[in-house]
């Protein structure tokens, strides 16, 4: 059975994984950040700060701030 998108995320956030990591991760999945989409721009976002922001609780809280219904 197929990873999902959201479990791929999840285990780049686990990994500590870099940007491009976090990219080739989902792209090894199957899919692909968008960045018309708010849930996947804040995503980038905590990826690409210094230092970048992998814990998801905290991830979570920002995608609440924005309004975003999905929680990690």
């Amino acid at each position: 059975r197929p990873v999902s998108k959201r479990t791929a995320i999840r285990f780049a956030f686990a990994l500590k994984s870099t940007p491009e990591e976090a990219r080739l991760l989902l792209k090894s999945a199957g899919y692909a950040f968008s960045n018309s989409q708010t849930e996947d721009f804040i995503l980038q976002a905590c990826l690409e700060v210094d230092p970048p922001i992998w814990d998801l609780p905290t991830v979570n809280r920002l995608l609440r701030e924005y309004r975003v219904d999905f929680q990690y």
